[in-house]
């Protein structure tokens, strides 16, 4: 085919320069080569044909910009032609199968970028690429999500270091790429868009999309912020790390995985590259399922370029949770401390401490198995609430979406910081940090229906509460002030809660062994530096039987796991003590007060009951079935006649003599059996209905200057025999005047 007829010539000539041969799906691939290790690649990568028939990588990333010599060779070769982002192309990647899910990414794209003229390829329907130009360099980034059939899907940008397929056979359809329109649009008559329309596009498109997850990758400019000295490490140490971690399909599935562990070494190793070269090729060459080139090898290590984001102590992170116990990173880490008042410095002399490895010389005693034995009494762990939690150690408090997890988290809190046993168990006071990570408006509410419901003594509790979104991924982000601030505090807190775990996470990925690494190693900081109990509260994966969502790593270095689901409080995982702990909840709904337009605002508190007490919820009845509630359970506390039952003609005139409702007899009725259903109410007798958790979870309303404070009953306000003079907030049909009972 002559040049002049190509494909190539074609988006040449529309002024895509920046081109590249792509490998044909029915490729015949030298075994040599990469590509052969990659067979998914074939109909994606860039290569050449050799003049053995045979196709190979091609260096793209460091080849001179192509020519029309070069177009030639390719169209003649049957390559793809392929268009490389960066210098002012970039790529909006709608990767996801779910057709409406397609079609809303691109409404969104152009209703944002205002590109409804962007030129749009179609590979596989419906995924779609929209062509892009920009006026500065912009970082490459993606969302990930979950997709209509619950697989993983991503919408990214190409930017620098990419390219995407113009023209060519798809490999899984097995027909031609097609252009909207027929062809595709000139270059100069592309939309420009901006990085802060970009940025606002991913914005919006993790509010909508199931279970985001928002990666953004560090530009050149971005890395070249990073001191890169602080990358390096001690040769032999970083020789070691790199010996230690294996290097399988398992541990790094992709392309991206392998480079970034030569990254890592290139940054570790800028003082010595030749070493780093050797270091990177001998785990290369270790690779556990094929076998890799050395010659591919070191030219995929030479195109990693400076300025470096990874360096010696990912290498140490990552040898360390993957060596199987083999390193422990002992040697690199532990080395003399300068600054005595760097919280870091005590987290890790902490850590020191307790190592079984350290570079400084010093007599270890130790102690026979008789001697062991006869210390078990008396070197146990400290308690926070005997036989469910630890000072110092880590849970994660997890549940699915609307079961009340925060205000189980709030409560734990709350007796803590008061001293108040927990479910009958012994709680250690301590001052509590809460850090609600998701806004202050839902946990200033809590608070308030704490207060309500205990009382006004109950505000001098030390619960101190942080309303700021806070970044624990990155080490130079938001640990250390924290860390710093807590430490100010006099006393220091026993309990740290962070609310949720994926908003500390502050946009990493859950289920990267990197970034779920960082994270736990930084809760471990913050909780040695402050020698505190940390509790993060946490969701489930798509699969619920499989705990908490994210990578093993975070269930391998939790010490207490706690469940919250239908209605009940489970421990999952205890590291040093008995599993056995469950109890049942309710959520009781408390009247804060009215809002400008009179309606009341409402939130819970939580209220423990046995497990078999918990087949209904507070918050799911309805209005008029909570006023039911309300009456009886009052009529059967004020003893009495009503001891054994209240009739429900005796009910009925209650409910009729306070003015709460005009509900008839035969709508009680239906009331009762309903709430019966629920496991509520039950019939202790032939016409008699009484409350089944009576005193658990029912209080009333007292109006007073239209102020709503909860009294609960019981409080010895009230004579023998005697009813409370109480009155609800008015409630009609329907649900609308019901509190928001659920995080």
């Amino acid at each position: 085919m002559a040049a002049q007829d190509s494909a190539f010539t074609k988006f040449w000539k529309l002024g895509y320069k920046n081109l590249v041969p792509v490998v044909p799906p029915d490729a015949q691939v030298s075994p040599a080569s990469s590509l052969a290790k990659r067979p998914g690649a074939r109909g994606k990568a860039v290569g050449i044909k050799g003049r053995d028939g045979l196709w190979r990588g091609y260096d793209w990333l460091r080849a001179e910009p192509a020519t029309e010599q070069d177009l030639s060779s390719w169209a003649a070769m049957g390559a793809g032609v392929g268009i490389r982002t960066g210098q002012g192309i970039v790529a909006l990647d709608i990767d996801t199968l779910d057709e409406a899910t397609a079609q809303r990414a691109e409404d969104l794209a152009h209703a944002v970028f205002g590109t409804s003229a962007a030129p749009v390829r179609f590979g596989r329907w419906p995924k779609r690429l929209l062509v892009l130009r920009v006026t500065e360099p912009v970082p490459y980034q993606r969302i990930e999500f979950q997709g209509a059939d619950g697989k993983n899907e991503r919408i990214e940008l190409l930017s620098d270091e990419r390219q995407f397929v113009a023209d060519g056979i798809h490999a899984t359809t097995g027909k031609p790429y097609a252009w909207r329109a027929g062809d595709v649009t000139p270059l100069a008559d592309v939309p420009l868009v901006t990085q802060a329309q970009i940025d606002a596009y991913f914005a919006a498109l993790a509010a909508q999309l199931p279970a985001a997850v928002r990666a953004e990758h560090k530009t050149a400019a971005d890395r070249g912020n990073i001191n890169q000295e602080t990358l390096t490490g001690d040769i032999e140490h970083v020789r070691n790390a790199v010996a230690a971690l294996p290097n399988n399909s398992k541990l790094f599935p992709a392309y991206d995985d392998y480079i970034r562990i030569g990254a890592a070494i290139k940054g570790a190793t800028q003082n010595d590259p030749a070493a780093g070269l050797d270091l990177f090729l001998s785990w290369a060459l270790r690779w556990e399922d094929g076998a890799n080139s050395p010659e591919v090898a070191a030219a995929d290590f030479r195109r990693i370029k400076p300025p470096y984001e990874l360096g010696a102590r990912y290498l140490y992170d990552m040898a360390a949770m993957h060596s199987g116990g083999t390193y422990t990173g002992a040697e690199a880490w532990f080395q003399p401390i300068e600054d005595a008042d760097d919280p870091f410095s005590v987290a890790e002399r902490a850590n020191q401490a307790s190592s079984v490895t350290s570079t400084n010389t010093k007599t270890y005693k130790f102690l026979s198995f008789a001697e062991a034995g006869a210390l078990a009494l008396k070197d146990g762990a400290k308690p926070l609430i005997k036989g469910l939690l630890d000072q110092g150690a880590m849970t994660i408090l997890y549940g699915e979406s609307n079961v009340g997890k925060t205000f189980v988290a709030m409560d734990i809190a709350f007796h803590i910081a008061l001293g108040k046993p927990y479910a009958g168990l012994r709680v250690t006071q301590q001052p509590v940090v809460y850090v609600a990570a998701e806004g202050g408006s839902g946990v200033r509410k809590r608070i308030a229906a704490l207060i309500e419901h205990y009382g006004q003594g109950v505000t001098s509790a030390p619960l101190l509460v942080l309303t700021t979104p806070v970044n624990l991924l990155k080490e130079d982000a938001d640990l250390k002030p924290l860390i710093a601030a807590m430490q100010a505090m006099e006393p220091k807190p026993g309990l740290i809660v962070l609310d949720t775990l994926s908003r500390v996470l502050a946009g990493g990925d859950e289920n990267s062994s990197t970034d779920m690494g960082a994270l736990v190693k930084h809760f471990d900081i913050l909780r040695s530096a402050l020698g505190a109990h940390l509790l993060a509260v946490h969701h489930t994966g798509k699969d619920r039987a499989r705990g908490a969502r994210g990578h093993s790593l975070l269930r391998a270095a939790t010490d207490t796991e706690i469940e919250v689901a239908d209605n009940v409080i489970g421990v999952t995982k205890q590291r040093d003590l008995d599993k056995s702990f469950e109890s049942g909840f309710t959520l009781a709904p408390v009247v804060l007060g009215m809002d400008a337009d009179g309606d009341p605002v409402s939130s819970c508190v939580v209220q423990l009951c046995s497990v078999s007490e918990t087949v209904a919820v507070q918050g799911r009845m309805t209005p008029s079935e909570i006023i039911v509630m309300n009456t009886l359970d009052a009529m059967v506390v004020a003893g009495g006649p009503y001891a054994g039952g209240v009739p429900v003609k005796d009910l009925l005139a209650q409910i009729e003599k306070d003015g709460v409702s005009d509900m008839n007899g035969e709508q009680l009725r239906n009331y009762l059996r309903s709430m019966e259903g629920k496991a509520l109410v039950h019939r202790p007798g032939r016409g008699l209905w009484a409350v089944r958790r009576q005193g658990q979870h029912v209080h009333f309303v007292e109006e007073n200057d239209n102020i709503m404070s909860e009294n609960p009953v019981n409080s010895g306000s009230e004579k023998e025999g005697q009813l409370p003079n109480r009155k609800t907030a008015s409630v009609e049909s329907g649900n609308a005047n019901l509190p928001n009972v659920f995080d």
